[in-house]
């Protein structure tokens, strides 16, 4: 018998005068360059697999193939005819090595038993487990699920049985097109869902639920297969009806949508993204592709540049035009989130100290550090305290089986979770290359067996009050920076207990945090806030590290200055590009403080050049830091086509800063307008729905005659800066308002009855007087913005002296 090779797509493959037509594949099961998905068999066995099919076939009715040795004009020749469909990525891939070895097979076999050799080979032709043979075969009662054992074993049977079947048709004489196809779809499914599948699954969410992807998708094939199977589901190479439960797609043409079957579904990817963030089985009715069924000339998910999951968020999402906007909006932020609770901590700080008896009662727990020839220290010891991933923390104490798991804290609201950000990630997850702010959908596509959790706000509030009130049963001499961290100054404590070994007092605390939160806290010690600091990247995570004074100098200076907290990237470039390459402190050493000051201006340079030696301004922990300022900033969500949109949006947020200067107890003296206006070569459509994009950002300020605490005045200042900056209402995308030059409301005696008497008599006062001084004037133009604006919420004359 004379064998011919296949060397390009449509060629065909002539084994004595049957013949093996290559044609294309659907392009969706290898996208992406996915992993071959026959690397259970040997070059190319596709190929090899049906011509042995053949040949093992024809000889149990003493032919090669059915009839196919009968001359062409038997009339039966056309049932010799079999198509062969491999992916393209494959379809060059023949071995030419194993064609000659099926035709010896086939001249060896014509010699033998045929049943006995066709019987034998069958399940090594196409490289499954024989069932018969223990060796070879997988015990199904041996794997890890039962359910996953079933499901292999049910698999491999459909294999089996398509390969009867396609033998019993060749033994009749019948078309066996129709059969191969089967099995060749019955193998995929086994070598997908059994051979290729992960290790071990992350969770059950997609169980009893298989998909077929069809065309392209956002993530791709290759990455919903992973997804899919990580999560208990199972990946269809082609659709079968009645067998496959969803098509993925994000778009469908007019030709396909008039063949839609009942009971087809074909279901948007977000479903899967958005199934794995939220940590169960969404409703899918959310996610249908063909809204009733709808037919058109193209049905697309993407009916604006944002992804197919944008659409279902426009109509769930609030923007900034509507009034709920503001609390949903701090609702959702993962950065006010974390700058609440920082204020919080550092008022339940100021309120430990008010009320404390400085009696510690956890220093009785301490006596066997106390040592007899303990001599003060000339350097203080400083403490950083940071728990190790907070929230994931705090989160895990409830769910043991995510210890050492890849997990993330982000918001599980169902529809949309995909743009979310992750608020907070395990170390697990960092090692899969996922950091904390990272969109949730970008985090899925590269870590799919990622867990997300919701977040818990209340136990947040608990668990870091239990941290502080825990520190403070042995000193107060706390400087609180977050809810979950905070510089601890021992100097005082140790030279009062004569304790010198700091590394057993920050073991002892830890193992008390532990104990009462479930929590593991890493703790840096030093000589100064900053030289703790840099130690706590070495102590991370759940561990101590102590740079003492005698090698703080050369700890300092081997620190890479990327490193330096308050160091950004700009400010790292204008080093790099006046200096030259930067990597250590040691290298900022060789730089005088002038030019660094000319570099950076006087403070900033001042402040590098001692941060690169180890120096930081650690002022008394004890002392009370007023607030310097307090802010509305939104850069979410802002989209407005009136300026009367604009106007009530900041009255709502002069009410908020309103409500933060209360329970401050501050007023202000000059208010700042933001603005962050889109460039002009940016994007109309951001990439992330109702983002803020590439931006410009404005600023303008204005001083006030007299501290306030108003929201009226705060609102009408903002408007008449907004005015004067007169910017296009439509390219907005982020507006802030910042009180500043806070004062305490007691010092000036400001209250808000005292401020709403003032107005009255202000206003009646303007009234009589027929000539107005600039004050006047400036108040009779924000009467002007108030009436330009539409803004229905008083008239009162607001005096403020200077704008910038």
């Amino acid at each position: 018998m004379e064998t011919s090779y296949c060397t390009s797509f449509g060629d065909t493959l002539q084994v004595g005068e049957a013949s093996v037509i290559i044609m294309s594949d659907n392009d969706s099961v290898h996208s992406n360059q996915s992993e071959d998905l026959f690397l259970n068999d040997e070059d190319s066995c596709d190929v090899a697999d049906v011509v042995q099919a053949g040949v093992q076939a024809g000889q149990s009715t003493e032919t090669s193939f059915p009839d196919v040795a009968k001359p062409s004009g038997s009339g039966h020749n056309a049932h010799g005819d079999m198509t062969l469909l491999v992916s393209q990525h494959h379809r060059c891939s023949v071995d030419q090595s194993i064609l000659p070895c099926v035709d010896t097979n086939h001249r060896e076999l014509s010699s033998s038993s045929p049943k006995s050799e066709a019987a034998e080979s069958k399940m090594q032709v196409r490289g499954l487990p024989d069932s018969a043979n223990p060796s070879t075969a997988h015990d199904c009662g041996s794997l890890e699920q039962a359910s996953d054992s079933s499901k292999e074993c049910s698999l491999r049977d459909n294999v089996e049985q398509s390969i009867a079947r396609l033998e019993r048709g060749n033994n009749d004489g019948e078309n066996t097109f129709g059969r191969y196809m089967q099995l060749k779809k019955d193998k995929l499914r086994y070598q997908v869902n059994v051979l290729d599948r992960p290790h071990s699954i992350t969770s059950e969410i997609f169980k009893g639920i298989s998909i077929f992807v069809n065309g392209y998708t956002d993530p791709t094939a290759l990455e919903l297969r992973q997804m899919i199977q990580l999560h208990g589901g199972e990946y269809h190479c082609y659709y079968e009806h009645g067998v496959t439960s969803f098509v993925i797609a994000t778009s469908l043409a007019a030709a396909k949508v008039s063949k839609t079957r009942q009971n087809e579904k074909f279901v948007r990817p977000e479903w899967i993204v958005d199934s794995i963030a939220a940590g169960r089985l969404l409703d899918v009715e959310d996610y249908i592709l063909l809204s009733a069924q709808k037919k058109g000339a193209l049905v697309s998910a993407f009916q604006t540049k944002s992804a197919g999951g944008d659409q279902r968020e426009e109509s769930r999402i609030l923007d900034a035009r509507d009034p709920k906007f503001l609390e949903e909006y701090y609702a959702r932020s993962r950065l006010h989130l974390i700058s609440t609770l920082a204020q919080e901590m550092k008022d339940y700080v100021c309120s430990l100290r008010s009320e404390h008896n400085y009696l510690f009662p956890g220093r009785d727990s301490l006596t066997h550090l106390i040592v007899d020839d303990y001599e003060p220290s000339s350097s203080r010891t400083i403490f950083h305290l940071d728990m190790d991933c907070f929230f994931v923390s705090v989160a895990l104490r409830d769910r043991k089986d995510l210890v050492d798991k890849p997990v993330a804290i982000t918001h599980s609201k169902g529809v949309g979770a995909g743009f979310s950000e992750l608020a907070c990630v395990s170390y697990a997850a960092r090692r899969c290359g996922l950091r904390n702010g990272m969109i949730v959908r970008d985090a899925i596509k590269r870590c799919p067996q990622l867990v997300c959790l919701p977040y818990a706000f209340d136990e947040y509030r608990s668990v870091a009050k239990t941290i502080y009130t825990v520190v403070a049963r042995y000193t107060l001499e706390i400087k609180a920076v977050s809810c979950d961290e905070m510089y601890i100054d021992c100097t005082k404590m140790f030279d009062e207990l004569r304790i010198r070994d700091a590394v057993s007092f920050a073991e002892h605390l830890r193992s008390e945090i532990k104990r009462e939160t479930g929590c593991p806290a890493s703790v840096g010690i030093g000589r100064s806030t900053l030289i703790a600091r840099l130690a706590t990247r070495y102590a991370k995570p759940d561990g101590v590290r102590h740079v003492s004074s005698e090698e703080s100098d050369v700890f300092i200076a081997n620190e890479k200055v990327r490193n330096l907290p308050g160091l950004g990237y700009q400010t790292y470039s204008k080093l790099v590009g006046a200096f030259g390459p930067i990597e250590k402190c040691s290298d900022l050493h060789l730089i005088p403080r002038n030019d660094l000051e000319r570099l950076l201006g006087k403070k900033a340079g001042d402040q590098l050049y001692k941060m690169c030696r180890g120096e930081s301004e650690d002022k008394d922990f004890i002392a009370t830091n007023l607030r310097k300022s307090v802010s509305c900033d939104i850069n979410y969500g802002i989209r407005f086509v009136k300026k009367s949109e604009v106007a009530h949006f900041l009255n709502v947020v002069g009410l908020e800063l309103e409500k933060k200067l209360s329970t401050a107890k501050m007023a202000t003296r000059s208010v700042t307008l933001k603005l962050m206006i889109r460039c002009a070569d940016a994007p109309v459509e951001t990439a992330k729905y109702l983002g803020h994009g590439e931006c410009n950002v404005q600023n303008k300020s204005a001083s006030l005659d007299h501290p306030t605490g108003s929201a009226k005045v705060i609102t009408a200042v903002a408007l008449k800066l907004f005015a004067n900056m007169d910017p296009v209402i439509t390219d907005l995308r982020g507006i802030g308002v910042q009180c500043g030059r806070l004062v305490l409301a007691s010092d000036v005696g400001y209250s808000a009855k005292s401020e709403a008497i003032n107005t009255m008599f202000r206003a009646r006062e303007n009234k009589k007087e027929e000539k107005r001084t600039a004050h006047v004037v400036q108040n009779k133009e924000i009467d002007q913005v108030y009436s330009g604006f539409c803004v229905s919420f008083g008239k009162e004359l607001i005096p403020f002296h200077s704008i910038n």
